[in-house]
């Protein structure tokens, strides 16, 4: 799948899908809400080679609007990020990171801030999320944001999920 940024605003992006079938969904973002957070399920998802996350979900055809649905209703029958999915161990992993990467802690203090969250709910972190994953994630955000940030008004980048 090809996943289109373009800058429309300072406040504003669009988010353009093309599906591996063809099929396109386009999106008018708030960028300030949701461009850190999309960059770090797409560092997370392509350096973990997770494919039932958030984009593996979109790249296998659920909409956009049906995913934010999902996260908008916290109702039990339509709960997306239940932790024991790889979407909603993704998405826990995702909140610790985004304190990481902007606030600079250690990928080793994001392993214990991990552990705790998971031995609390009974689980544990996944096999998967490591410190060399959490640094290369770090050094992944930097490149996607340094890109971002060079882009002039209505410019645009694309990525490929997966890779």
């Amino acid at each position: 799948m090809k996943i289109k940024l373009t800058k429309l605003r300072y406040e504003e992006h669009t988010l353009e899908l093309v599906r591996e079938n063809g099929t396109r969904e386009q999106a008018v973002l708030n960028t300030k809400t949701f461009l850190f957070h999309d960059f770090l399920h797409y560092c997370v998802e392509t350096l973990a080679d997770l494919r039932n996350s958030f984009w593996g979900s979109l790249a296998a055809g659920k909409a956009l609007k049906e995913l934010s649905m999902r996260m908008e209703d916290p109702s039990p029958e339509k709960i997306f990020l239940a932790s024991s999915t790889e979407a909603g161990t993704t998405e826990m992993v995702v909140g610790v990171l985004t304190g990481v990467v902007r606030g600079g802690a250690s990928a080793k203090d994001a392993i214990a801030v991990l552990s705790n969250i998971a031995s609390a709910k009974g689980e544990v972190v996944p096999a998967w999320c490591t410190e060399q994953l959490i640094e290369k994630v770090q050094n992944r955000m930097r490149e996607l944001l340094g890109e971002w940030n060079s882009l002039p008004h209505e410019g645009s980048m694309t990525l490929e999920f997966p890779l």
